[in-house]
Order: structure tokens, then C-alpha cells, then sequence
């Protein structure tokens, strides 16, 4: 976070998550053999953000419930205002 804060720019932070079941059925469909790293890497990332919970995020999603489309809309939405 200290590069991003440190960048001069206009970011928009976002959270993209999704529960530890979809991140097994999403892997396993599509036949990726290190499932278990992801959901390591999910847990690990789970923890980190306990351990952070004051880092601010402009926008948070969850992938399992919302399609892709609707997620793009939504940040560019968050970025430039909605479109009609």
C-alpha cells in the first residue's frame, strides 16, 4: 500500500472476493491442478485483511454473486460516474 499511497494518482481500491467454496468449484471446472495453493492463498488473504481492517476499500465485490459484467460496470461506474 506504501507504493500506491506514495504514486500521485487517483486510485480506486478494490476488493474482489469471493467464498472459499466458489474459489474450489471455479478451480476444479476448470481442471487447475494447485486448488489447494488457491485456497491457501484465499485463507492467507482472509487473515491479511483482519489484520488490516483499516485499509479502505472504494468498492468491494463478491464474484460469486454478482456476474462479470455487472462487476465491470460497477467499477467503471466507481471510476466515472454512472452512464446512462
Amino acid at each position: 500500500m506504501v507504493a500506491i499511497e506514495a504514486y500521485p494518482a487517483n486510485w480506486l481500491r478494490v476488493l474482489l472476493w469471493r467464498d472459499r467454496l466458489t474459489t474450489d468449484q471455479r478451480t476444479a471446472a476448470r481442471g487447475d491442478g494447485d486448488t489447494a495453493t488457491r485456497l491457501a492463498v484465499a485463507d492467507e488473504t482472509k487473515i491479511d485483511l483482519g489484520l488490516h481492517a483499516d485499509v479502505r476499500f472504494d468498492l468491494r465485490i463478491w464474484t460469486d454473486r454478482i456476474a462479470a459484467t455487472e462487476a465491470a460496470r460497477a467499477i467503471r461506474n466507481a471510476l466515472n460516474g454512472p452512464r446512462s
